[in-house]
């Protein structure tokens, strides 16, 4: 399923013909070999398959009273995938702490579970063997430590972190990398 009006490559390109960033997508996935086909209970824009879901200016609790019945309908397996290599490094002269965050922008009082995400991401640090990090986001806690690397002055370490999260909560995730 894939949303016309979710800002990334090629949103500009909605104004003019309809297609959102869906021209940007098709075009690059047939480049690589790939085919697609898009889906939804939307049809806009003058590409030859305009299927979508894009609800330009609904609010989330409007998105996840559909998402249900279209998800079922239309079995979409679009998300965001997450292949992160950070190279951490600490110039100063005392010891520093990175914390390795994923968020949503999502927040409430209560939990919807429309906004809810679970999910798995392989770590590996500095190459050694990757472990299993279990990230769960929801309204009321929107954001989960992926993990802490303390580095002494002058040190750096390498962090790769791998991970997919799914098309419908893919606009309000974010990567988070601080210094404690």
């Amino acid at each position: 399923m894939v949303d016309a009006d979710h800002p990334g490559p090629g949103a500009g390109r909605r104004a003019s013909t309809g297609n959102g960033y869906r021209s940007f997508l098709h075009d690059t996935l047939a480049s690589e070999g790939h085919a697609e086909d898009f889906v939804g209970t939307q049809r806009n824009g003058s590409m030859a398959d305009p299927d979508n879901e894009g609800h330009s200016g609904w609010r989330i609790d409007q998105i996840a009273g559909i998402a249900d019945s279209v998800l079922a309908q239309y079995r979409p397996n679009y998300g965001m995938r997450y292949a992160v290599r950070a190279r951490l490094t600490n110039p100063s002269a005392e010891g520093r702490t990175a914390v390795l965050t994923f968020g949503s922008d999502v927040t409430a009082a209560t939990d919807v579970p429309g906004d809810t995400w679970n999910g798995a991401a392989s770590v590996r640090v500095d190459g050694g063997a990757a472990r299993i990090a279990t990230l769960y986001v929801r309204p009321t806690v929107p954001r989960c430590e992926i993990g802490r690397y303390v580095l002494a002055p002058g040190a750096s370490t390498l962090v790769e972190l791998e991970f997919e999260v799914p098309g419908l909560i893919t606009a309000g995730s974010q990567l988070l990398f601080e210094s404690v």
